[in-house]
């Protein structure tokens, strides 16, 4: 595989595709393995988590979350909130790290 002026793999002529890497096949790999919709247990454990965070939301964080699950993009959010995408995607974050250590402590919780 011969390799192009700016270091990136050179196109095919014949199909004009740059050829698969093996990291390529790795990460579509990944993505195949979490496309699965959750299991009944997943999704109950998933629901008493955000119950949980919910409880100590203030609105933002709650109209927010609430958004999300029904499937709106960030910016879509950001719009009907009247905040920047940015504003939006840090409270995401927080959200998330609110949930896994939620979900550390009851994974920990219940090996005790």
């Amino acid at each position: 595989m011969a390799a192009a002026r700016d270091g990136h793999p050179a196109q095919d002529p014949q199909t004009r595709r740059i050829p698969r890497t093996p990291a390529a096949e790795e990460e579509r790999d990944a993505d195949a393995l979490f496309a699965h919709a959750p299991t009944p247990d997943q999704e109950a454990v998933a629901k008493d988590l955000v119950a949980k965070i919910l409880e100590d939301l203030d609105q933002t964080y709650s109209e927010i979350l609430s958004l999300l699950e029904e499937g709106h993009s960030e910016r879509a959010i950001a719009k009907q909130l009247g905040c920047t995408r940015r504003a939006v995607t840090t409270k995401i974050d927080r959200l998330r790290k609110r949930l896994e250590k939620l979900l550390k402590d009851d994974t920990d919780g219940g090996l005790e």
